[in-house]
């Protein structure tokens, strides 16, 4: 396979530890690996402080194109969100020279959409346009909210829509989320594909630089990664509350940054729960061995709209899982024969305080890995889908 000329579109890139920025960031290495040639035009890092930050380097072999060093997000969700459209539309436009006829493959990252609008609509000379969906944002339309929010969400529809019509292949991280976008935006079936996210550690060990943090002795239960709407901020730590409250022995743990990580962090009283910033990615495999359960949680009615890409490392490392989501999700048949994880469907399920105290306490096959539903969360399958025939 001859090499190709690819330009990855996202704001989200490195150093960003978590989310589509680590994805991305994957993925471009993955595709450099393969012998390919591979450009980025992002932001400078955001997430999930929404702050802009500073980069001290790149990349070996991946030239960045890097803007809005003068941004400020605003408070509200729905505005943070406009900025980062709009802003990044504009970015978009204002690097055309760079984009404009000169790539074999162009792979967007969704969301944000409305930069897309513009790029789709340019004719492009052999160029196919891949889109990798993360986010399926209508399906918030008519999630919870009022009518602000419902006119924004079903504005972003409309956007989505578009955009994945202008796509030669779009690839979407489950089969959920394909079919809510084949039927919700009567999508060509035969363009689109699933990848789930993939594995982004390769080896997982202890090098106790965490132990001031989590001993050697403790059980805990934690949660480590963004906190948004679709994590159920408040409903994790009510959850994890009164699973303190059922069990003396048991600590939980944070691990987050940004504003609604400050809101819980103020509004906690509960002194065995711990706020902590983001480890460094260097620590993440001792984080994951350190905990006695990780959490992965949805708030009920948005599963059909991403998948968590936390998911593959915790399988990888063989650990314990509690795993909050809708009950036709595609989360309760990837984790149905995977004996280490409790499943509930509903934040209030009478058993789930039950159920993950049990599983704190069950040391039994801790540290084995599910071989066969590792494989599903291959990277390679991903890159040899972005740069194979169409």
């Amino acid at each position: 396979m001859k090499m190709k000329k690819i330009l990855i579109l996202s704001p989200f890139y490195y150093p960003e530890k978590i989310s589509t920025g680590k994805y991305n960031t994957y993925l471009s290495n993955e595709l450099i690996g393969k012998g390919n040639d591979v450009d980025v035009i992002c932001s400078y890092p955001i997430y999930p402080e929404w702050k802009v930050g500073a980069v001290d380097t790149e990349l070996e072999g991946i030239k960045v194109v890097r803007g809005g060093k003068w941004l400020v997000f605003p408070r509200s969700q729905i505005l943070r969100r406009a900025v980062l459209e709009l802003w990044y539309m504009v970015f978009v436009l204002s690097k055309w020279k760079v984009w404009r006829n000169r790539y074999d493959i162009i792979v967007p990252i969704f969301p944000p959409s409305l930069f897309f609008l513009i790029v789709s609509k340019f004719s492009f000379d052999g160029t196919k346009l891949i889109g990798i969906v993360h986010d399926l944002q209508g399906i918030y339309a008519t999630y919870k909210g009022g009518r602000v929010r419902s006119f924004v969400f079903k504005a972003i529809a409309a956007v989505e829509r578009k955009t994945f019509k202008g796509c030669d292949k779009l690839i979407f991280l489950s089969n959920r989320m394909r079919r809510e976008a084949v039927e919700r935006y009567s999508l060509d079936d035969q363009k689109s594909f699933v990848h789930y996210p993939f594995v982004t550690i390769n080896e997982f060990n202890d090098n106790g630089r965490l132990i001031d943090i989590i001993d050697n002795e403790q059980l805990t239960l934690v949660y480590s990664g963004a906190l948004g709407e679709k994590q159920a901020p408040e409903k994790l730590l009510s959850y994890m509350q009164r699973v303190l409250d059922a069990d003396g022995e048991v600590n939980a743990y944070i691990f987050s940054h940004g504003p609604v990580f400050e809101r819980l962090k103020s509004n906690c009283k509960h002194n065995r729960v711990k706020f902590l910033p983001l480890v460094a990615e260097d620590d993440l495999p001792e984080l994951i061995l350190r905990s006695t359960v990780q959490i992965v949680p949805q708030e009920i009615g948005t599963s059909d709209g991403s998948l968590p890409s936390k998911l593959p490392n915790l399988l990888a490392a063989g650990g314990k899982i509690v795993c909050i989501t809708d009950k036709d999700s595609e989360l309760v048949t990837l984790l149905a024969d995977y004996s280490k994880s409790v499943v509930s469907t509903s934040w209030e399920d009478a058993s789930l305080v039950d159920d993950t105290v049990a599983l704190l306490h069950d040391s039994e096959g801790s540290s084995e890995k599910d071989e066969g539903l590792l494989r599903k969360f291959s990277i390679v399958d991903l890159a040899d889908n972005i740069v194979g025939d169409l």
